[in-house]
């Protein structure tokens, strides 16, 4: 659910930037880039050069993270706040982007 209000924060902040549907491939590439920038398809320890970089910066690695731990071992504190933390995070920033961009439509 927390990656949904991320994307839609992210696909509204745009469509309001850009007022056009030729906006939508963009919302997509962008959620596309920062999934596939992350641990979701290896552990951080397989990933090499540039990408094993990005990952580490990356909010949504965080995210990831978080969520594999209740699939793969135990859940912990300490391996769930750095996700929440990046969740509320981009939230924040996204849904402040987006309000920004109805209010400049609204006048």
């Amino acid at each position: 659910m927390g990656m949904g209000v991320v994307a839609a924060c992210w696909g509204v902040a745009l469509a309001l930037k850009f007022k056009t549907q030729s906006a939508a491939p963009l919302m997509q590439a962008g959620m596309l880039v920062l999934i596939l920038t992350t641990t979701a398809y290896a552990p951080q320890e397989l990933l090499t050069g540039w990408l094993a970089e990005v990952a580490k910066i990356n909010p949504a690695t965080q995210i990831v993270e978080m969520a594999r731990q209740g699939f793969v071992g135990t859940v912990t504190w300490s391996g769930t706040w750095p996700g929440i933390l990046a969740l509320i995070g981009l939230i924040v920033v996204l849904a402040a982007w987006a309000l920004r961009g109805m209010q400049r439509t609204a006048d």
